[in-house]
């Protein structure tokens, strides 16, 4: 308390000091005694300067806060503008490529070298199965484009599926992949034909009824084969061996073949009008 006395009889003081001098200047400046202002406002100056010292020790770290505050307020500002510009040139970019892939996807779809004179129907995928049990995409072209069931569905690069439903305006397509599906096939360097059935994996195929002494290297080319009342056209490429697998006394190698065309991102398609078997 008896601190705060005295703290309060200084204020008290420097402001009378004050007074008086102001007063004094007044004087002075009335008689136009300029070299006593002089004197005088000097010793003012030395008797405020503790008071402009305490003053601008209490108000500078004030300033300083308040500038560190606007400088933090313009830095999240700044930063907020620079994640916007980031996340609007991120999209830009995905959308570019998104664009690129499927310019591409329709410039494969164009380019069907292996459909020879075969006329096709353009389609876009729109839904996939989301049942455990079969592996289907639902396209958006039906029986009034002059699609029926059992078609051959093929994307770039090559055998998708074949069509098992079809209404007016959409088409379901059973994929390779499925486990209840099974198309005619033959390796590319033997000609040897085979069997190729699901396995209700989008990843793998399995050729069935290939002789133990034929020779299945890893990355050999595997076809439609085209036989006699086949579902298919000869020659569509369908995958590629992975693994070729001989076991003793077996009469039939173990030979897993990866599809060609990616199946869990199938987006354009073309629905090959081939003569359906029993139509």
């Amino acid at each position: 308390m008896a601190y705060r006395r005295g703290n309060r009889r200084r204020t008290i003081l420097l402001l009378l000091l004050l007074l008086l001098s102001a007063i004094t200047l007044i004087t002075l400046d009335e008689r136009g005694d300029f070299g006593a202002i002089d004197t005088v406002r000097d010793a003012a100056r030395d008797v405020l300067a503790p008071v402009q010292d305490a003053v601008s020790g209490v108000t500078d770290p004030i300033g300083d806060w308040f500038d560190r505050v606007v400088d933090a307020n313009d830095l999240e500002r700044e930063n907020e503008e620079l994640k916007r510009e980031l996340a609007e040139a991120r999209g830009d970019a995905a959308e570019g490529e998104a664009a690129r892939n499927e310019n591409e996807e329709l410039r494969d779809l164009l380019d069907l070298r292996f459909v020879d004179d075969v006329p096709t129907v353009a389609a876009e995928v729109i839904t996939a199965s989301t049942g455990n049990f079969e592996s289907t995409v639902q396209i958006d072209r039906g029986t009034d484009d002059g699609i029926a069931v059992g078609m051959p569905v093929v994307a770039g690069d090559g055998l998708v599926g074949q069509v098992s439903q079809a209404s007016r305006r959409r088409a379901t397509v059973l994929l390779i992949s499925d486990s209840m599906s099974g198309v005619g096939a033959r390796l590319i360097e033997s000609q040897m034909p085979g069997v190729l059935v699901g396995q209700g994996n989008p990843d793998d195929l399995q050729l069935d009824f290939i002789d133990p002494e034929i020779e299945v290297a890893d990355g050999e080319l595997v076809v439609t084969s085209g036989v006699d009342d086949s579902k298919f056209p000869s020659g569509i490429p369908i995958g590629q061996v992975v693994s070729a697998e001989r076991s003793g006394g077996a009469l039939e190698q173990d030979i897993t073949v990866e599809p060609l065309v990616d199946l869990r991102r199938l987006q354009f398609v073309r629905v090959m009008q081939w003569p359906v078997v029993g139509a």
